[in-house]
């Protein structure tokens, strides 16, 4: 029987009719104790910190002709290639490993587009959209962290912090790069807001990214970032359709010949409209430049001078048959 919460969500397609007025469940992971007994490996957060590395065994010069192919699908292949950091990112074994797999071309561009929006929210707070000074900024379900090694490299003055559950991964790039980190943190643990405002205590500027969040991640995220003083401001890319939430955001893209990704972005956003505080600023970003149809960002930069009161879920109940994430 699982633990769950629930969130409710209304979305207005742009004429105004109702698109959807849905109501999921995401199931509450179980405590890292149980995680354990399970033989999950703390691989990430060793290898982040320290150890032996494993070596590349893909040439740079590969690695640069595998980007050049694809110049033509995106203007982001270009700028990486032009980056004034290029040789040093690819001279390491740490950090071209990353690069190595097939892959990591379309998670290149990804990287770029979220890049656009952390300067966007940057630029909106004050903050120095150049290099960084001052701000911390969470990659969210960062996986191996592509995104958040560029990140780091584009804004070399910020802190850069991955945060994903997966603890079995390889990370030893981060030890290549000053101003990148490892958390690795459940996103629906109790403890998720005391760990992430850690992470980003003596930050002037907190902002988050998202990318390709799946099921209830990105109503997690938006609900757990507009409740609670723990960022500035974040854009959550949401990915594939699953649980309650996806079911109900299925249905309602055939009721309105409609395609589903349009739909779950138009429930998202109307998901951060209402959870928002009055004077925030909220909006839908679409990426033409990602190398997926998926490129759509609902975001949030926070308006407000003073700090809201913690909230919380309401408090959860066993529930049969609750939704997965």
């Amino acid at each position: 029987m699982a633990s769950t919460c629930d969130v409710v969500a209304a979305s207005e397609t742009a004429s105004g009719a109702v698109a959807l007025a849905g109501r999921w469940t995401y199931n509450v992971p179980a405590p890292s104790s149980e995680r354990a007994a399970r033989h999950e490996s703390d691989r990430s957060a060793a290898s982040a910190a320290g150890g032996e590395a494993r070596r590349c065994t893909v040439p740079a010069a590969t690695v640069i002709e595998r980007i050049r192919r694809h110049v033509d699908e995106s203007p982001y292949y270009a700028r990486l290639l032009g980056e004034p950091w290029i040789d040093e990112l690819l001279a390491d074994d740490r950090m071209r490993r990353l690069f190595g797999r097939s892959k990591s071309r379309k998670e290149i561009t990804e990287a770029y587009a979220a890049a656009e929006q952390v300067r966007r929210m940057l630029r909106a707070l004050g903050g120095d959209s150049e290099r960084g000074r001052g701000a911390v900024v969470f990659d969210v379900c960062s996986g191996r962290g592509v995104g958040a090694l560029l990140l780091s490299f584009l804004l070399p003055e910020a802190r850069v912090v991955m945060v994903d559950v997966d603890g079995a991964m390889d990370l030893s790039h981060v030890q290549a790069r000053p101003n990148l980190a490892f958390c690795e943190l459940d996103l629906f643990s109790e403890g998720a807001p005391a760990v992430l405002r850690a992470a980003a205590a003596g930050a002037s500027v907190r902002v988050a990214t998202a990318m390709h969040l799946c099921g209830a991640l990105s109503p997690r995220l938006i609900t757990l970032a507009c409740r609670l003083d723990l960022l500035d401001a974040f854009v959550c890319c949401p990915c594939c359709l699953k649980g309650s939430l996806g079911t109900e955001v299925k249905a309602a893209s055939r009721r309105q010949s409609r395609d589903p990704h349009a739909v779950l972005l138009d429930t998202l956003l109307a998901l951060a409209q209402r959870e928002a505080a009055d004077g925030d600023d909220v909006g839908l970003f679409i990426d033409a430049h990602m190398c997926s149809p998926k490129n759509g960002f609902v975001g949030v930069v926070k308006r407000r001078g003073a700090a809201q009161p913690a909230e919380s879920c309401e408090p959860c109940e066993d529930e049969p048959g609750g939704g997965a994430a």
